[in-house]
């Protein structure tokens, strides 16, 4: 198969193949990478470079793959999974570069109809392997067809005792029945969908564990719902890739050139000083009603890498909800509020935040529990901002060794002082 990025062949892209490729970005659609001996790897495009003629994917897990190499990249999408061999640009530990293809293939046509379903959908679903004894298993469908669906499991708790148990391959063998099986929150759907099944395949990442459910003894009723619903997402299979066009993108107008900051454009000085000098109030019950400060433009590219990061705040009521609005105003995907402790690590252990930011009212050395939770709870360079009072107490011995990405000076301005210092935690700047 020709590779994108070589000589003339840069003239032959499509810009269906790109098109594909824009809307899984968009989309957050999961690739599956795979090595010459077949070591498969998840992964998520966050950027297109066309100019260079490469894509950055984020991955979940190793690809065991180095500079120079080809690997085996796969998408499901909608009914159809299709692919291309790709030569790697740069591969590090978490991302990697890969050369854009003049073309997709189509790898397999799906016999069944089938539809992945957006993380921005929220559809959930509750599974038990018995009434009164068993394990209840938690989480979101990723996509569904007529005979059955791909799991993605968050949580698993004692039936009896509703204690929480480990996710583990042990825990949910191929072969296990699950008796109910309750699809929730489906798309122009009133009422779950009530269904059985067994499991017939897991899969466990760096930050999910996933299992292929097959559906068995489906009511009529429950069959007439899911095909309609189906036949309303993906329609008639095709025989080959259809052709797509690109979304069009909005004419921007470009905006006057804003005074240059003295803290900020001083040599030296770091994103932490400029707010430091900056004289902001807290957010207090007067305030909360104000109207939130605009943030600097950014790029095209960085709001599509913002629309699938989940953030998690841990910080006091009305301040924790303050921020949750400024910064889905800023546009990030999932931003999560929690006003204790032991909700904040749920809400980890649910959804696997990309950055925690902290807010406490209490000072800093009473949080030294909390935050060694945080770095036992987090996956290891999961980012931790938080927001203290007193700079020179975080440069406690005790609290170097919590791992906290960044400490921010309080007060602070919900800005875009503010918004960039998140940009640069996640790497998105």
């Amino acid at each position: 198969m020709s590779l994108f990025g070589f000589g003339a062949e840069k003239q032959e892209r499509p810009e269906w193949v790109l098109a594909y490729l824009e809307e899984a970005m968009i989309l957050q659609y999961p690739f599956l990478l795979a090595n010459l001996e077949g070591v498969q790897a998840r992964a998520y495009l966050v950027e297109l470079d066309e100019n260079a003629g490469t894509g950055l994917w984020n991955l979940e897990g190793p690809l065991f793959a180095n500079k120079g190499e080809k690997v085996e990249l796969s998408l499901v999408f909608g009914e159809l999974r299709i692919g291309a061999t790709l030569q790697i640009c740069e591969s590090r530990p978490r991302t990697v570069s890969l050369e854009l293809p003049n073309t997709l293939a189509l790898m397999e046509q799906r016999k069944a109809l089938r539809t992945r379903m957006s993380s921005h959908e929220y559809v959930d679903f509750t599974a038990l392997t018995g009434l009164y004894e068993g394990v209840a298993f938690l989480g979101g469908v990723e996509n569904l067809s007529l005979t059955g669906a791909r799991l993605r499991i968050s949580k698993a708790l004692a039936i009896k005792t509703q204690a929480p148990l480990r996710l583990t391959a042990a825990l949910l063998p191929v072969g296990q029945p699950f008796v109910v099986l309750k699809i929730k929150n489906l798309p122009k759907s009133v009422h779950a969908l009530d269904l059985s099944g067994q499991v017939i395949y897991t899969q466990a990442t760096s930050r999910h564990f996933f299992a292929g459910v097959q559906f068995a003894d489906t009511s009529a009723d429950a069959a007439k719902s899911l095909e309609a619903f189906l036949a309303h997402r993906v329609g008639k299979l095709p025989d080959t890739i259809p052709p797509r066009e690109r979304r069009k993108k909005q004419e921007r107008k470009s905006a006057p050139p804003e005074p240059k900051d003295s803290a900020q454009s001083a040599p030296g000085s770091s994103v932490e000083s400029a707010l430091a000098s900056l004289p902001v109030p807290v957010a207090t019950k007067e305030e909360r009603s104000l109207p939130l400060a605009e943030s600097s433009p950014v790029s095209a590219t960085t709001r599509l890498k913002k629309r699938g990061r989940t953030l998690a705040i841990l910080a006091s009521e009305g301040v924790g909800e303050r921020l949750q609005g400024f910064l889905q105003q800023e546009g990030y995907g999932r931003v999560l509020v929690a006003h204790k402790g032991p909700e904040l690590m749920g809400q980890i252990q649910q959804f696997n935040p990309h950055l925690v930011f902290v807010d406490c009212a209490t000072p800093l050395i009473q949080n030294l529990e909390l935050l060694a939770g945080l770095k036992r709870a987090l996956p290891e360079g999961t980012p931790v901002i938080m927001a203290v009072d007193d700079i020179a107490a975080s440069r406690s011995p005790k609290v170097q060794n919590l791992g906290i990405s960044r400490f921010l000076p309080r007060p602070y301005h919900l800005d875009g002082a503010f918004t960039n210092l998140l940009d640069q935690t996640l790497g998105l700047r």
